[in-house]
């Protein structure tokens, strides 16, 4: 089993980084919104081989195993996706190659109608199979299961304008990210995203035990406050999290105005010392 690493001045900047790190685990549910919530008339046909973008043969290719699985998601629906170098956008270079199956387990309304006024919600189990990643400057694998669960409340005034919510819940999920690996347990986290109002906000939650490589040892994240952020930025301007140590150390996370962070670290006995920091510093990916 792997122990929790002391926190102290000469690693609380990597510590941070690490636990900013976290955040990314938000974005795997995208990969199950493709298959859940993008449906149309235009729905894939199980069993057969698609370009990743239509019409350019250098894109790679991606294919479905779907057996009857329609246009409105369904509990028992069972997505199996095998990537072969495809490249999703046109204007990233982002390769996808590995396998990911997606088992839902949960359906409330209509996840593909958005239609407002209409609350939706469904669950899923999403696996990922050593799926990578990989650009000109970054090569990362995810390897694990997350377990989702994800709706609209069916408030909004206008289509596509409404309250999300989003909670993750994984026992292990691992992803190596170039020369490192974070490894991922006991994970439950959540967002609130409210589109309802003329500048859009989120609250979230992070918590979650960090075993990580470059960092050689395990820390875990509470929130203790939920994160708050609100307009065009991803980063919440307001919340507080504890990064929790060896020996009694500990690491105060705290966003505040604009792109700052401010660490506390709290060593053992001695006066915190705190360390200015910000968003673009640790956003290391």
């Amino acid at each position: 089993m792997t122990t929790n690493i002391a926190i102290g001045k000469e690693n609380a900047l990597a510590i941070a980084k690490a636990t900013n790190d976290t955040f990314d685990l938000f974005d795997l549910t995208e990969f199950a919104d493709l298959f859940v919530e993008n449906r149309h008339s235009s729905w894939y046909a199980s069993g057969k081989t698609y370009q990743c973008i239509f019409g350019d043969t250098n894109s790679g290719t991606w294919t479905p195993t779907a057996p009857g699985v329609g246009l409105v998601p369904l509990a028992t629906d069972l997505i199996t996706v095998v990537y072969n170098n495809c490249q999703q956008d046109p204007m990233l270079s982002d390769r996808l190659n590995g396998t990911l199956v997606i088992q839902l387990t949960s359906v409330s309304g209509n996840p593909a109608s958005f239609t407002k006024n209409s609350p939706w919600s469904y669950g899923a189990d999403v696996t990922f199979k050593k799926l990578e990643v990989t650009t000109t400057a970054r090569h990362h694998v995810i390897d694990g299961q997350i377990s989702i669960q994800i709706g609209a409340r069916g408030l909004g005034t206008q289509q596509y304008a409404d309250i999300n919510d989003l909670k993750i819940t994984s026992p292990n999920i691992h992803i190596k990210k170039d020369a490192d690996t974070h490894e991922f347990s006991n994970v439950t986290m959540m967002i609130t995203q409210d589109h309802t109002v003329s500048i859009p906000t989120f609250q979230a939650t992070v918590n979650a035990n960090l075993t990580s490589s470059t960092l050689n040892g395990r820390i875990d994240i509470q929130t203790i406050t939920p994160f708050l952020g609100s307009g065009a930025t991803d980063y919440p301007s307001n919340g507080y999290a504890k990064i929790l140590g060896a020996a009694g150390t500990s690491l105060d996370f705290r966003p505040g105005a604009g792109d700052s962070v401010t660490l506390t670290i709290n060593d053992g006995g001695r006066a915190p010392a705190s360390i200015n920091s910000s968003w673009a510093e640790l956003d290391h990916d």
